[in-house]
């Protein structure tokens, strides 16, 4: 099956929107600012539900996306 997801993930740092790596994700600014600041965390497994990903990565998936909602809430503060 292909995902739309994995096949953007293989040329990641060529997207304009494209933020930085993280040991498990990529964090990409949000095409569609409906929402300031809106920002995607996308991880780097494959995998239809979060509860799939193997129990530690899945935890340290779960701290990053935190630190990545913090960062972004941070900079759109008014």
């Amino acid at each position: 099956m292909n995902c739309i997801m994995c096949e953007n993930q293989k040329n990641i740092e060529d997207d304009p929107y494209f933020i930085m790596e993280l040991e498990t994700g990529y964090v990409i600014l949000g095409w569609f600012q409906r929402f300031r600041g809106y920002t995607v965390f996308s991880c780097k497994h494959h995998g239809p539900e979060l509860h799939d990903l193997e129990h530690d990565y899945k935890v340290k998936f779960l701290e990053e996306m935190t630190t990545v909602a913090e960062a972004s809430f941070q900079c759109v503060q008014t």
